[in-house]
């Protein structure tokens, strides 16, 4: 059988087969399609929240170890909890300030026996410009 012989064969062949299935077979396909699809994406996103979380809290658990490092090893320094940043503090700077006596309740430092209207403190101020932490002095 040569060449012609073979097309003018698959030619009959397709004149004589169904061209198309029925609306049924297409809507049973379609609908096996979408369940796996489905079930893909599904499967997709949990592993994707999965991975978040786990970094998400390994983020956390990294950022609090070198956080309260760092106000450790400034001896003295109240961590003020509003600061926290995710800009490390490398290149920190202290500024001496008056703060008042009522102001002292909200750093959780009671006030002084003595009835000064301001009391000094330091602020440690990284380089981001934001207060880290605050100390106060005599």
């Amino acid at each position: 059988m040569n060449d012609l012989e073979l097309a003018n064969h698959l030619r009959r062949l397709a004149k004589a087969a169904p061209q198309a299935a029925g609306p049924r077979v297409e809507a049973q396909l379609r609908a096996a399609f979408r369940g796996r699809r489905a079930k893909v994406a599904t499967a997709r996103r949990f592993w994707i929240a999965a991975a978040l979380v786990i970094a998400g809290g390994l983020s956390l658990i990294f950022w609090h170890h070198t956080a309260s490092k760092r106000v450790d090893e400034t001896a003295g320094f109240i961590a003020l909890p509003y600061a926290q940043s995710g800009v490390p503090l490398e290149q920190a700077i202290i500024v001496r300030v008056d703060v008042p006596v009522t102001a002292l309740a909200s750093f959780g430092v009671p006030p002084p026996r003595l009835a000064k209207q301001r009391v000094s403190a330091e602020l440690l101020i990284g380089q981001d410009g934001v207060a880290r932490a605050v100390r106060f002095v005599q």
